[in-house]
């Protein structure tokens, strides 16, 4: 070794740039969520995107998952935004739970709402094996939790499509805290 009892992202020989990049590819860290968001967000131009907090963004994940995730939710929500749900609010929560750090993305179409109820909405997931809910699903799994919210039939509930925390697949929640259709992604990092 040339840099014998030296850290390798110190390494004269060019390394730095090898482990910054290795780092990207596993790491969420200021602005790389606020910049992913912004990226896909210039595929759907005529979504009009807010941002919020994105730049507090820490945390370790498959970001080639997330980037495709991210990507696939902004599709399924221009596919169903009509000329009157343009507005996309993506933000980034960060909470503590027991000895975990939670790190919420929420995207939320604003004014959307289903006009299917939550019970026929599952039993479709359910039955189909197919459908943005279940692709989705499929391709979260391990990765982190996910959950929507929204009026289901003018009802407000939360469904939680994944969740290892033993919550209820369906969960009530206030009306006043569903102002459109919302994904809910939630990453785990252990204190």
């Amino acid at each position: 070794l040339k840099n014998e009892g030296k850290h390798p992202i110190t390494d004269i020989g060019g390394m730095e740039k090898t482990i910054q990049h290795f780092r990207h590819t596993v790491r969420v860290v200021a602005p790389d969520l606020e910049q992913i968001v912004k990226r896909i967000a210039e595929k759907f131009p005529s979504l009009l995107v807010k941002l919020s907090n994105l730049d507090k963004a820490d945390f370790y994940t498959n970001v080639f998952v997330l980037r495709s995730r991210l990507t696939d939710i902004f599709k399924d929500i221009n596919d169903h935004a009509g000329q009157e749900y343009k507005e996309i609010h993506v933000e980034y929560i960060p909470d503590i739970s027991g000895e975990y750090f939670l790190h919420h993305i929420r995207i939320t179409q604003v004014g959307s709402f289903s006009t299917l109820s939550i019970e026929t909405v599952i039993r479709k997931y359910k039955s189909s094996g197919g459908g943005f809910f279940y692709e989705n699903a499929e391709k979260l799994k391990g990765y982190c939790n996910w959950s929507v919210e929204s009026l289901w039939d003018g009802k407000p509930f939360r469904w939680n499509i994944l969740d290892d925390t033993g919550a209820e697949i369906i969960e009530q929640i206030d009306t006043k805290d569903v102002i459109g259709f919302s994904h809910l992604l939630t990453f785990y990092q252990k204190d």
